[in-house]
């Protein structure tokens, strides 16, 4: 017991001076404001009823946003909005749309900053 009690004892001030860095650093990275991260965010293909979708080469986007912390720390990925409108289209064949960040809605507090991949291939049919 006296061991424990000298080793606590020892270099008290530099010990106290950890506590109170380690408390500031904490403080200090949780407070960041702006937070960058990545979603997964689903395509939702709008068609005319005389089409079909045949093949998509990929059903989800990785979107990369920045924002207020609090904001992408509740975000989920079903809260963007990314929808790609093929009703022009009538004819069957094989179309590529390109994806650009002003094409996706994030929720309020945050911006986009990357998706991938930016071209989406879809193959259309006859309805």
């Amino acid at each position: 017991m006296k061991n424990l009690l000298k080793s606590i004892s020892n270099h008290i001030e530099i010990k106290i001076f950890c506590f109170f860095l380690a408390i500031f650093l904490w403080l200090y990275v949780t407070s960041e404001t702006i937070m960058r991260k990545n979603f997964h965010v689903p395509i939702k293909v709008e068609i005319s009823s005389a089409m079909n979708i045949a093949s998509i080469n990929t059903g989800i986007v990785l979107v990369g946003v920045e924002g207020e912390r609090k904001a992408i720390l509740k975000a989920k990925p079903e809260d963007f909005s990314l929808i790609v409108s093929m009703k022009d289209k009538n004819l069957p064949g094989i179309y590529t749309e390109t994806v650009l960040p002003d094409d996706i809605k994030p929720p309020s507090g945050m911006t986009i900053t990357t998706v991938s991949p930016t071209n989406i291939i879809i193959t259309l049919k006859k309805g």
